[in-house]
């Protein structure tokens, strides 16, 4: 029983940190694309963007702060 729930942790451990590990990609690609538009960025300026960005860092934090 004990090297069964070795296991299980284990293995939860190892996709918590792959999901970790690809939400940076993620967001590293999203900046790749953010800073390679040509000539002027449309969402520079743009306020709705903006409180889209914080609404959705507001959920990924409360989302890592829920079991």
């Amino acid at each position: 029983m004990a090297a069964s729930m070795k296991n299980v942790f284990g293995l939860i451990t190892f996709v918590t940190a792959g999901m970790i590990i690809v939400a940076f990609f993620q967001l590293a690609f999203i900046q790749k694309l953010e800073n390679s538009s040509h000539g002027i960025s449309h969402w520079e300026n743009d306020k709705e963007v903006d409180n889209l960005r914080i609404g959705y860092v507001c959920l990924l934090l409360s989302g890592l702060r829920l079991p």
